[in-house]
């Protein structure tokens, strides 16, 4: 897969996640996919856990700014908005 083609990927996602549309998320994740640090695993792991933080923080909106890649590897740095009102609520 190309540069180019991993950054539509990406973008994809971030706008996907936005749209909290999760139903893309088998065609953007790979079924081999891990992340280490919330130890996720494949699309389904992926969904649940984007339903974890869709639950707690339903405002939540996150701006891709930059994205590295490099061959097989990839990172981002993005932005991240939630709305909390003066109550703590929402």
């Amino acid at each position: 897969m190309s540069l180019e083609e991993n950054k539509r990927i990406i973008r994809r996602l971030y706008e996907a996640d936005n749209k909290k549309d999760l139903c893309i998320l088998d065609e953007l994740i790979a079924s081999d996919f891990y992340d280490s640090t919330f130890e996720i695993k494949g699309p389904e792991g992926y969904r649940q856990f984007e339903l974890e933080f869709f639950r707690g923080f339903p405002d939540w909106q996150e701006k891709l700014k930059t994205s590295l890649l490099r061959k097989t590897k990839c990172g981002f740095f993005f932005l991240l908005r939630e709305h909390i009102a003066e109550n703590g609520e929402g």
